[in-house]
């Protein structure tokens, strides 16, 4: 699993960022894809 993924999941245990960290991820996820 990427890094970047696990430390966002981590922090993104906050609820009230999690909508905002969600987008992060996809966004990380889909860099992945394209690298």
């Amino acid at each position: 699993m990427n890094i970047l993924y696990f430390a966002l999941n981590k922090i993104c245990q906050n609820r009230f960022n999690f909508y905002i960290c969600a987008i992060k991820i996809k966004f990380i996820l889909f860099l992945d894809k394209a690298f």
